[in-house]
């Protein structure tokens, strides 16, 4: 699993570096996959170094979602979604047989997707996704002390889905980017052609 936490983290900066607009967006990302390098061989057997996966996360998460300015109402979306991942992440924990549901990836790639017709930008989507995972993750790890049981969450693999699902944002909007360009390319070739 390591390698490909790696690789995901080097194509995350890839990406940022060749690909990413925005001075300020790039710095964060680039701030962000390299955290995420250092944080995957924590060892978190300390109940306060359970906190440092989840604190990152909303830290970054709090960053890239301040990016752009949103009405005061939107900032309540991610807490209400960290409550709704809080609770899956228990069901995952208590039922673990559907953490090898096949279709777990194409709904967390649905969720994205939908996510960024929602959002609109990806300094918002990357936020949120941060902010959700972070959130789930805290909350969950706060029940677990609340009940005195042990770590049961392994934040590598956490980590790793939220590489994925920043890989996946980055995707969709690629796509989208494409399209758009392509769509003012065949407009400006008619107004060209008329």
């Amino acid at each position: 699993m390591a390698p490909f936490y790696y690789w995901l983290s080097w194509l995350i900066v890839i990406i940022a570096i060749f690909f990413i607009e925005g001075t300020s967006l790039k710095q964060t990302l680039l701030l962000f996959a390299a955290v995420a390098m250092c944080l995957y061989s924590l060892n978190a057997e300390e109940p306060l170094l359970q906190l440092i996966h989840p604190a990152v996360l909303v830290a970054f998460g709090v960053r890239f979602w301040l990016m752009k300015t949103k009405k005061w109402l939107s900032h309540v979306w991610p807490f209400i979604f960290g409550l709704v991942c809080t609770s899956l992440y228990l069901f995952l924990i208590v039922s673990p047989l559907w953490m090898e549901f096949p279709l777990k990836s194409i709904g967390v790639c649905i969720f994205l997707f939908a996510m960024t017709f929602y959002l609109g930008n990806l300094c918002c989507a990357i936020g949120l996704w941060l902010l959700l995972n972070g959130l789930g993750i805290l909350w969950t790890t706060i029940v677990f002390w609340q009940y005195e049981l042990g770590a049961v969450l392994d934040l590598n693999q956490k980590m790793l889905t939220v590489l994925q699902g920043v890989l996946i944002l980055f995707i969709i909007y690629g796509v989208l980017t494409l399209k758009k360009w392509s769509y003012h390319y065949r407009s400006k070739k008619g107004v060209a052609h008329a």
